[in-house]
């Protein structure tokens, strides 16, 4: 099955079945010899003809349920109609727009050669695709009735040589690439290998400034919680500082009331010095005047 197939059964939703059920309503595709025999090779499926005679023969053999065409049909239809066919199961043919065409694979001049000698040696291998052709949905189209015609167009002996040329030089010019794109590899390689060095001296760098913003930052951290110590240091001397400036106040506040009450009791002292002098003075001239004999005064005369 060609791959463009594939992909557009994927985006219809539709799931392979690897081996369904005789009687489940399928979608079965088919294709020419001359597809089928290239699809293989590429697939790396060795085909006999008797495989391709069974397999046309039991597609033939579909229920009237399942739906059976050609793959080159099938991808000829517009997705939208595809989906309306399959879900609600109308005419194919009342579904397709106006002037809707399908034209046959063109085969390879190999596989042309190929699928004409198959169908030469084997009448069988035509008899079995042409009936199943007829049993399929044609879609508006003719059925393929003239594949040997169209395979006897393309086995034109030069067109073959030339497919032949082509493909040595596509071979050619496939090995230059590749060579080109081998020594493209390698020159990557030796970049990324520079660049994992140089990521690898990087990181080495990155860890030693790593190591030495986290020493950086543990001295900012002692820095920081000295500066907070001496900070928190100088706040309690400050307080002290004031604490003492206000006993010095009220220190200073007493020392006036205390010279002034000194002054005061010197004051006190110095008059109450002068009046015991004064009162020791007046007491010693009482006593002189005690000890003083009496006056003789005279004799009183009658």
């Amino acid at each position: 099955m060609p791959q463009r197939c594939r992909e557009l059964l994927e985006r219809l939703g539709l799931e392979q079945l690897q081996d369904p059920p005789p009687q489940a309503a399928c979608l079965r595709l088919y294709d020419a010899p001359d597809q089928v025999l290239m699809a293989a090779a590429e697939a790396g499926i060795k085909l006999s003809t008797n495989e391709i005679v069974e397999g046309y023969r039991q597609l033939g053999k579909a229920i009237p349920a399942s739906h059976l065409m050609s793959c080159w049909r099938f991808m000829a239809i517009p997705e939208a109609v595809l989906l309306q066919w399959l879900r609600e199961a109308q005419p194919l043919g009342d579904l397709l727009p106006a002037g809707f065409k399908a034209s046959e694979p063109r085969p390879s001049s190999l596989g042309a050669v190929l699928a004409l000698q198959l169908l030469d040696s084997q009448p069988i291998l035509r008899e079995s695709y042409l009936d199943l052709e007829l049993r399929s949905e044609l879609a508006t189209t003719a059925a393929d009735s003239c594949c040997i015609s169209r395979y006897r167009e393309q086995c034109d002996s030069g067109i073959l040589l030339q497919t032949w040329l082509s493909l040595e030089e596509e071979l050619r010019s496939k090995d230059q690439q590749l060579a080109s794109s081998q020594a493209e590899v390698r020159h990557l390689h030796k970049q990324i290998q520079d660049i994992t060095d140089s990521l690898t001296k990087l990181q080495q760098q990155l860890l030693v400034h790593q190591e030495e913003t986290q020493l950086s930052s543990l001295q900012v951290q002692q820095l920081q919680e000295e500066l907070q110590r001496t900070y928190h240091s100088s706040q309690m001397k400050d307080i002290r500082i004031k604490e003492l400036e206000a006993i010095t106040n009220e220190l200073g506040a007493d020392k006036e009331k205390a010279v002034r009450r000194l002054n005061r009791t010197q004051l006190l002292l110095s008059q109450a010095t002068q009046i015991i002098s004064m009162l020791r003075s007046r007491k010693g001239f009482k006593t002189r005047s005690l000890l003083a004999p009496p006056a003789l005064l005279p004799a009183k005369r009658d």
